[in-house]
């Protein structure tokens, strides 16, 4: 959508790009923005692999030059501002402008129910895809109650039990937590300095 420098918007865990309908508009009309589902995620294909950060980095910058561009701006969340960090900081031609809202890989202190769904097993049995596990969710990661909306839950949980799609939640929580937090690989704060591009934290409220 829009016109502009390109802009590319990345998810969190088990979303999908209607977590970013609030945003797209406004953004567009300085921005073309790009949203996408994540691989397992949204309405990706759900495919039988290791669901690494190596692999989607990898994914997710063959996608960029798929689409004819040289240097782009990135929002992530979450997960997504995870591997919005690691773009950058394997391929830092690729992207001129960095934001990072809640994002993982600053720390290693996590939910202790991630913490649980990286243990082998019991991570499919708790991994809650349904209205009321979806609406937990939303209710947990949104400080203002009023985006927590019906077709929120109804999207978000549509997709999250769409088949395959909890087994790669899962893995992607698998390959960076364990019982102690996020893996120490994937704790890049110490390497933000070294970014050398316009850098914005947003954490919390």
């Amino acid at each position: 959508a829009g016109k502009g420098p390109p802009l590319l918007l990345l998810h969190g865990l088990g979303a999908s790009t209607v977590t970013w309908r609030d945003n797209v508009g406004p953004l567009s009309q300085h921005f073309r923005v790009y949203a996408l589902d994540l691989p397992g995620h949204g309405n990706s294909d759900k495919l039988s692999i290791e669901y690494d950060s190596t692999r989607i980095v990898r994914l997710l910058v063959l996608t960029i030059k798929a689409l004819g561009i040289e240097e782009l701006a990135i929002i992530g969340n979450s997960v997504g501002g995870a591997l919005a960090l690691m773009i950058a900081l394997r391929h830092p031609d690729l992207v001129s402008k960095l934001v990072l809202v809640n994002s993982a890989a600053l720390g290693r202190e996590i939910t202790f129910y991630l913490r649980l769904v990286s243990i082998p097993f019991l991570g499919k049995m708790l991994e809650g895809s349904g209205l009321n596990g979806t609406r937990l969710m939303l209710k947990k990661i949104f400080h203002d109650p009023r985006f927590v909306t019906q077709d929120l839950i109804n999207e978000l949980s549509r997709s999250r039990s769409s088949p395959g799609a909890k087994d790669a939640v899962v893995k992607v929580i698998r390959d960076t937590v364990n019982v102690m937090g996020v893996r120490q690989e994937y704790v890049l704060a110490d390497e933000l300095q070294s970014l050398g591009l316009p850098l914005l934290v947003i954490w919390g409220r």
